[in-house]
């Protein structure tokens, strides 16, 4: 879900507003009820223009927003505003340098009938000062503004404020048009958007885990080995290079979508290179101290993705999704994050569930089963499936290859131009390495364990997949994941969660 800012004062029916422009029935009438409940639906709501132009002026608040929406006649202040001297001496400056009051020398008296009057005319185009605000200081995209406003006898003065500062006006809409709902419903699920605000939250999120917990936050140097350091943590896993490395990323992704195609793969690609970039040969799964976790299989992800975005064109055509899937992976191999759900990983997920589908809770706990004789995942099937592409050569990597060794072995043999299905299917095998490592391969002495044409043979022990943890992260990815890693399996038991 993207972020909002509304600039709304409520000068009608409030409850019959909140739905009409954002679709949101019954809620609270008290305003500090309202913010809060707004705010759980990713609203930041303002009530006056000078609570609004304290917002956009400040570039912390405004990184938190995606999109605004402005009424044209807004309230300037609340009366309780008038007894703070700073906020007065505030107003007063802005209607001086704007040329509301034509007193510069001050003799106007603050709050004296020249000084309302002013004030009043202000109201009736407060809205185009914070889109201009917003439009030349702040630099924010104008299609990611919107006009709304039932004040229709205030048009001719907007219209003619816009044409003073030689600006051409947008169009205004008025808040029960069918376009400003189609608009934010939009907005809101907007592909990017919820991308971006997802990487940007987990980010933050990472840092303040340093904050909080020093070293113990940050565990990406268990897959480095440590004699091979000349010093430790090594340099990829140090704080300061790791606050480094989180910058990198939140600075290539621009409040504005890419607008064309070729555009969008290049972002992409040039976000997993940076992403991907300490995934290199010192880091290795094999260095942890327990292979069959969670954290191998999210280690092993980045391995390919920094292997494929290097030297393949193999990710050159990713979805949000893919893109969202794979930052998850990243933070939770480099970061010791609480096993529950952070708030930037349900947002991500929710992007990943309507991309791909997902699965209800029951139904997934279901599939992965109590025990291994009740484990309904194909993980045998598609491990042999997937040796037998590589018919009797050995892995150079291991007489007993686990299954990312298998794909590795084919991606060597893929041309260098490759085709969709290649993508797809190297794609595929990503998600599909997350159910891997947790399911524990019983390993075979020399390898290449007899197995029937059907594959019956059970190579993979049985892992829950935190199936009794279901607040879990890994238990709540595992829900949008099992269709787009075994579709011909699962995709008839997609249902709404």
């Amino acid at each position: 879900m993207s972020d909002f800012l509304w600039i709304e004062d409520f000068e009608g029916d409030l409850r019959a507003t909140v739905d009409q422009v954002f679709g949101l029935a019954g809620c609270p009438t008290a305003m500090p009820d309202l913010k809060a409940w707004l705010g759980a639906h990713g609203i930041t709501l303002k009530t006056t223009f000078f609570d609004a132009y304290r917002l956009v002026r400040d570039p912390s608040q405004l990184a938190a927003i995606d999109y605004v929406v402005i009424d044209i006649d807004l309230k300037p202040y609340e009366d309780y505003d008038l007894d703070d001297p700073q906020a007065v001496a505030e107003i007063d400056r802005f209607l001086r340098e704007k040329r509301y009051l034509k007193d510069s020398a001050g003799h106007t008296e603050p709050l004296g009938p020249a000084w309302r009057a002013a004030v009043s005319e202000l109201k009736k185009v407060a809205g185009y000062h914070i889109f201009t605000e917003l439009l030349i200081e702040a630099g924010f995209p104008k299609r990611h503004i919107l006009f709304c406003s039932n004040h229709g006898d205030q048009l001719t003065s907007i219209a003619s404020a816009f044409e003073a500062a030689k600006l051409a006006a947008p169009v205004i809409y008025t808040k029960r048009d069918e376009t400003v709902r189609r608009w934010i419903a939009d907005k809101q699920a907007d592909a990017y958007s919820v991308l971006r605000r997802g990487i940007l939250m987990g980010c933050a999120a990472a840092e303040d885990l340093m904050d909080r917990r020093g070293d113990d936050g940050l565990v990406f140097s268990l897959f480095f080995k440590r004699e091979d350091e000349p010093e430790w943590p090594p340099g990829p896993a140090s704080p300061d290079y790791v606050r480094d490395y989180l910058a990198s990323m939140t600075a290539l992704l621009p409040l504005c979508a890419p607008t064309s195609t070729e555009q969008r793969k290049q972002r992409y690609r040039i976000l997993l290179h940076a992403l991907s970039r300490e995934w290199d040969n010192r880091a290795k799964v094999n260095h942890l101290p327990d292979k069959s976790t969670y954290m191998a299989s999210y280690g092993t992800i980045l391995k390919e993705v920094r292997n494929w975005a290097s030297h393949t064109q193999l990710l050159d055509d990713l979805s949000e999704a893919d893109v969202a899937f794979i930052f998850m992976a990243d933070l939770r191999a480099m970061f010791a994050f609480p096993r529950e759900c952070q708030p930037h990983e349900r947002l991500l997920l929710g992007l990943l569930g309507r991309t791909f589908g997902e699965l209800a809770e029951g139904v997934t706990a279901d599939l992965i089963g109590a025990d291994a004789e009740g484990r309904r995942l194909p993980l045998d099937r598609i491990y042999f499936e997937t040796k037998r592409m590589l018919g009797e050569r050995r892995s150079a990597d291991d007489n007993d290859p686990y299954y990312d060794q298998l794909i590795r072995e084919l991606e060597k043999d893929t041309p260098n131009r490759v085709d969709e299905r290649d993508r797809q299917f190297f794609l595929q095998s990503l998600y599909r390495m997350f159910w891997f490592y947790p399911s524990r391969m019983r390993r075979v002495k020399y390898g290449w364990t007899p197995v029937s044409d059907t594959g019956e043979a059970t190579l993979f022990r049985h892992c829950d997949f935190s199936r009794t943890q279901r607040e879990s992260f890994a238990f709540q990815l595992a829900r949008r994941i099992l269709i787009r890693a075994f579709p011909e399996s699962f995709a008839s038991l997609a249902n709404p969660a």
